[in-house]
């Protein structure tokens, strides 16, 4: 099968005969806003490909066609780090019938988004759009790696994928195995000249055949040069050409054996060139080389069709060229579309694919040409052109240095491929402590979980009708009694969302231990796919002295097997210590239990930014915060941030999933929260209650070892000690952990601490004590 050029095009519409001389609407969501990035053909005859919406968006639109070119799936791709951001190179369909998805990555320093360092991406997707694995490849800022973004991949018949990527100084080539990780690494370079494959100019392609060996292109100083190797990466031929400043950008294999190389001629950037062709034998022996005058724009693809004849593709708002077997133009075809933006061709069986994008930068609509017999195509056409004939090669190139080198990769966190021609209204919501005497806040986070816009909004809280109403942001239509209402809100683009906060007073009289909860829902008239995300319930309980820094789940306790699908966390923190706090920054190491992929950003007090690794470290910066002390400002000591996150399947009855918190004040040592802890269930019935049973401890005071005396059959599994300014001391355990324990509390300064105790069953016990 040929691969399909990844090259942009702008300004390009054929058609099959003139009355189809139109584009295909493909059926994408209305006002998508997005252009072409790449295009390849199944083994079906359907289409794959990927779109960007705008520049340095930081997703992609994956999407899957079928062979009339209609809309099967559109899946965005995004990492859960919002400071990586992706931009598609190449999109090659695999043979299982998904696709990859290949590129370079933006690893932006701070949320300006000014300052960043490169590293490659691969994703591969399954033939549902469903993501099967992503890889980070190490590129970063080594001088080794231009900064050109050039590089390519290509699907390997035997299995796996090559990836050719631009040097300063050379070329490398990396073999991939069927799960994107490398296999061998080898580095290439030669005496004639400066060797590489895109930095400066933009050139560089790769062919793998039938075999498993390989065939790549570059630009060596100001000519092109050719690389024949084995399926190790062995050279087998390497060939210099004296065709002028000449890059290559796209290869593929001609009828008789042979190769077809495509590209741009010119000494400057490769939108300035003009198109350029030339045709190889199969040893490497030059057959002819052609490139096309009076063009401005630069060759990408070339096709060699059953009849021996070409068809060489142009990008940056150029024509393009139907060939004789030679070279010689026999049509040249141009725009009768308004387009912008990137275009992309490729060909299979002689069918011609034109990706194009329809429309200016402000509203792009993706659409496509499907042209069966390009030999009919009749669109606006001229026989007309100059052609300057390449002359013959250097001799073979036997001094080529090849260097075996590594290249490191890891697991990309990317979250889940979400459809996005679908309307999914989603909210969640978090609070702060509530406390007899003291204001409290709900923050809630509604967006849109998918591509198609809203409808206005209704949004409806009703709150505890204890609470007393204080304030809301943004200000409510309507507060009337407990409920507060905001009306025909302005309806939400897709993959957009925004914020509400209210404020509510808790009476001096309320007892501690009372339940209260809220519920906040949104509704809209559009369809969408699920309401049962629309509404949220928050229960708490009215609290009295407690750790300011902790960490809770919902579901609470327990998590049922058949009726949750999804973990709520809110971390609560204050800061209690003498002087204001600029930065707070909340570390989370996620147990294996979870599936970071599914890791959603929740509400939260204050503006932050947060970062998730492919190991789990999720962390959460508060910058400049200038979060007061609470002896200065206590109402304004306090902040929260809260996530959503699914937990890994299949689980098991009694699982126990248990999370826990770091939370740094500026450069002070970190407070550890305690566990967050569910155990999974299949109870149909009424949940029981985690009870915080009596712990005894003597003596009290105590110098040096502390007993503890915790409920019949509670075995203990981690212990800590919290002190009154929040922080917490970790606990040895004594080896048996039944009965009376014994504890040293030779690390503990003089002062009153809170021992607390966690059963294996999740179940917590306390007792107060104090160290002389």
């Amino acid at each position: 099968m040929k691969h399909l050029a990844t090259f942009l095009l702008s300004c390009l519409a054929l058609a099959s005969t003139a009355q189809n001389c139109s584009v295909t609407d493909c059926g994408f969501i209305p006002n998508i806003n997005a252009g072409w990035k790449s295009i390849d053909v199944r083994p079906d005859g359907g289409m794959v490909g990927a779109l960007e919406q705008g520049v340095d968006v930081g997703d992609v639109l994956a999407v899957r066609l079928d062979p009339q070119g209609q809309v099967i799936w559109t899946k965005r791709l995004a990492t859960t780090n919002p400071l990586i951001h992706l931009s598609t190179r190449k999109v090659v369909s695999t043979a299982d019938g998904g696709m990859l998805v290949f590129g370079y990555t933006r690893v932006y320093n701070d949320a300006t988004y000014t300052m960043y360092y490169p590293n490659y991406f691969a994703v591969k997707l399954t033939d549902l759009g469903e993501v099967s694995w992503a890889r980070y490849y190490m590129k970063s800022n080594a001088s080794t790696f231009d900064k050109s973004e050039t590089s390519t991949i290509a699907t390997v018949p035997t299995g796996g994928y090559i990836m050719l990527l631009s040097r300063s100084n050379g070329l490398s080539a990396v073999r991939l195995d069927d799960t994107g990780l490398p296999l061998w690494h080898k580095r290439y370079s030669g005496e004639f000249g400066t060797f590489y494959s895109g930095a400066q100019t933009g050139g560089g392609a790769i062919l793998a055949e039938a075999d498993g060996s390989f065939c790549f292109a570059g630009r060596c100083g100001y000519e092109p040069f050719v690389v024949r190797t084995d399926a190790n990466g062995n050279v087998l031929w390497a060939y210099n050409y004296d065709t002028g400043a000449s890059s290559p950008l796209y290869i593929s294999k001609k009828n008789n054996g042979g190769y077809q190389i495509g590209g741009f001629f010119g000494f400057g950037y490769q939108a300035l060139g003009e198109p350029f062709t030339m045709s190889l034998q199969s040893d490497g022996t030059l057959d002819w080389g052609r490139r096309y005058d009076n063009f401005t724009t630069a060759g990408s693809s070339v096709f060699e069709l059953a009849n021996g004849e070409l068809i060489l593709a142009s990008r940056h708002a150029g024509p393009n060229f139907w060939l004789a077997a030679d070279g010689t133009p026999l049509l040249k075809w141009t725009s009768t579309v308004p387009v912008t933006g990137a275009n992309v061709v490729a060909i299979k069986n002689d069918t011609l694919l034109i990706a194009l994008t329809e429309g200016d930068p402000i509203s792009m609509q993706p659409k496509l040409v499907i042209a069966p017999e390009p030999s009919d195509l009749d669109c606006q056409y001229s026989s007309s052109t100059t052609t300057t004939y390449a002359s013959s090669p250097q001799a073979p190139d036997d001094s080529i240095a090849v260097v075996i080198d590594s290249l490191k990769t890891w697991t990309m966190s990317l979250g889940e491929a979400v459809e996005i021609g679908q309307l999914d209204i989603d909210v969640m919501m978090a609070s702060a402590r509530a406390r007899p005497g003291f204001d409290f806040s709900y923050d809630a986070f509604i967006g849109n979980e998918g591509g198609l816009a809203s409808g206005d909004l209704d949004i409806t809280m009703t709150f505890d009708p204890a609470l007393t109403f204080v304030n809301a942001t943004p200000a409510p239509t309507s507060v009337v009694g407990n409920t507060v209402s905001w009306s025909a809100q302005p309806g939400l683009p897709g993959f957009n969302a925004f914020g509400i906060s209210v404020q509510l007073n808790v009476p001096v009289g309320l007892a501690l231990g009372t339940p209260i909860s809220a519920i906040i829902s949104v509704t809209q008239d559009s369809t969408e796919v699920s309401l049962a995300n629309n509404t949220f319930t928050l229960d708490q309980v009215i609290m009295g002295a407690y750790d300011p820094n902790d960490k809770i789940v919902s579901p609470a306790d327990f998590y049922h097997i058949d009726n949750d699908s999804v973990l709520f966390y809110t971390i609560r923190f204050q800061n209690t210590g003498t002087d204001t706090a600029f930065t707070v920054v909340v570390r989370d190491t996620l147990p294996l239990d979870l599936s970071a992929s599914t890791f959603e950003a929740g509400p939260s007090s204050h503006a932050y930014t947060y970062s998730l690794t492919g190991n789990g470290i999720l962390t959460f910066t508060f910058a400049n915060i200038l979060l007061p002390d609470s002896n200065t400002n206590e109402p304004a000591s306090h902040g929260m941030v809260s996530f959503r996150i699914r937990p890994h399947a299949p689980l098991t009855i009694g699982q126990v999933i248990s999370n826990a918190a770091d939370i740094y004040f500026d450069f002070n040592t970190p407070i550890h929260t305690a566990d967050a802890t569910v155990v999974v269930t299949d109870d149909t019935g009424m949940r029981p209650v985690v009870r915080r049973e009596h712990l005894k401890v003597f003596p009290v005071p105590v110098k040096n070892i502390l007993t503890a005396v915790p409920p019949a059959g509670f075995k203990a599994t981690s212990a800590w000690a919290t002190g009154v300014d929040g922080r917490r001391f970790g606990m040895a355990l004594p080896p048996v952990r039944e009965g009376q324990l014994q504890f040293s509390t030779h690390h503990l300064a003089a002062g009153s601490f809170v021992l607390t105790l966690q059963g294996q069953d999740g179940r917590l016990v306390s007792a107060r004590f104090t160290k002389e």
